[in-house]
């Protein structure tokens, strides 16, 4: 009976011991934030892939409506088809959605920075029947070592590597087909038109 009344005494971690579990946390949040990091970087990627095939689908929705001319704007894009002011946002930008009390006002919000995480480039001559022509593409700084690109075939191509920089460079300076960018024969019909 007497064990009962004695007050409880806990030993004290030793110092030395503390100091090795916070260590070993450390290295392993080291080794893990990184490959978290890069997870989270590649799932944005798959997911900015994808928001810019439906953005170029929504182009050539738009031009099949109207006689094969592409929108002048991005904007136009946007009224005409009905496109939701999230989709204009990768998710590896820090851009917010466009926002607006009417359509008009949203798709006048979109033209304004940082409301819109694409570059346009498409225009009311451009043709579906070159693979090489760049529908859209998005700043490098989006994703830091590369850039998604949609082409007039409609598919999506993630550049990286020297040739990134070199060829953003040159879509900017409205070179598009981009020079340096290794050349894609024209399929004898266009895939969406099947």
């Amino acid at each position: 009976m007497q064990n009962q009344n004695r007050p409880f005494y806990r030993r004290p971690i030793p110092l030395i011991a503390s100091i090795l579990v916070c260590l070993a946390l450390t290295i392993a949040a080291s080794i893990l934030l990184p490959a978290m990091n890069r997870a989270k970087e590649t799932a944005n990627r798959a997911k900015c892939s994808k928001t810019l095939k439906a953005l170029a689908h929504a182009v050539y929705l738009y031009a099949n409506e109207n006689h094969w001319i592409c929108p002048d704007r991005i904007e136009n894009l946007m009224l005409r088809e009905d496109i939701a002011p999230e989709i204009f946002i990768c998710p590896s930008s820090s851009d917010t959605p466009a926002t607006g009390q009417t359509p008009e006002q949203t798709a006048a919000a979109l033209a304004t920075p940082g409301h819109c995480s694409y570059i346009y480039l498409a225009n009311p001559q451009t043709k579906f029947d070159d693979p090489n022509i760049v529908l859209l593409f998005e700043p490098m700084k989006n994703h830091g070592d590369g850039f998604h690109a949609v082409f007039a075939d409609l598919h999506v191509e993630f550049i990286t590597g020297a040739e990134a920089p070199k060829i953003q460079a040159e879509l900017q300076a409205h070179q598009n087909p981009p020079p340096s960018r290794p050349k894609i024969s024209p399929p004898t019909s266009h895939p969406a038109k099947q």
